[in-house]
C-alpha cells in the first residue's frame, strides 16, 4: 500500500482531499504506533516515568514506579496516561477487538 502514489504533495498545489488523506494517514501511524508500544511496554506506556512513595513497617519511606505490580492503595498517586485509558475502554467496551488483539499478538 505505501508504493501507491494517491496524491502528489506539492507546495501550494496539493488539493485538500490529498491534504486530509495524509493527516488522516499519519493519525492511523500514530494509533498503531501506540497499540504496538502498549503491547510491547504496557507499564512504561500506562503510566510513564511516575514515581510513588509510602511507609513500610519499619516506618521507612520506599519510592517505587508506578506499574502493574506496584498499583498504589490510594487513588490519586499514580495517573494512567491518556492513551491507555482510551485503549484500556475500548478493550472493556468491545471485548471482541481486545481479544482479537491480545490472540493475534501472540500469533504474529
Amino acid at each position: 500500500f505505501c508504493w501507491l502514489s494517491i496524491y502528489k504533495i506539492r507546495f501550494w498545489k496539493t488539493h485538500p482531499r490529498g491534504l486530509m488523506l495524509a493527516v488522516l494517514s499519519l493519525m492511523y501511524i500514530t494509533l498503531a504506533l501506540n497499540v504496538i508500544m502498549f503491547s510491547l511496554l504496557p507499564d512504561y506506556t500506562m503510566f510513564g516515568n511516575q514515581r510513588y512513595q509510602h511507609m513500610t513497617a519499619n516506618n521507612e519511606t520506599v519510592v517505587e514506579r508506578c506499574g502493574q505490580n506496584h498499583f498504589p492503595e490510594q487513588e490519586g498517586n499514580c495517573v494512567p496516561s491518556r492513551i491507555s485509558v482510551l485503549l484500556l475502554s475500548f478493550h472493556y467496551k468491545a471485548w471482541i477487538f481486545g481479544a482479537a488483539y491480545y490472540w493475534l499478538i501472540w500469533i504474529l
